[in-house]
């Protein structure tokens, strides 16, 4: 149950990071268009 718990974590935090990324990229993107 623990182990389950931990790699169900790792995975939400890891879905975090990738949107976090992604809307930094987007606001990059707009800033280098303008």
């Amino acid at each position: 149950m623990d182990f389950i718990r931990k790699l169900w974590n790792a995975g939400l935090s890891k879905e975090k990071t990738k949107d976090v990324i992604r809307s930094k990229y987007k606001k990059w993107k707009r800033c280098k268009q303008v």
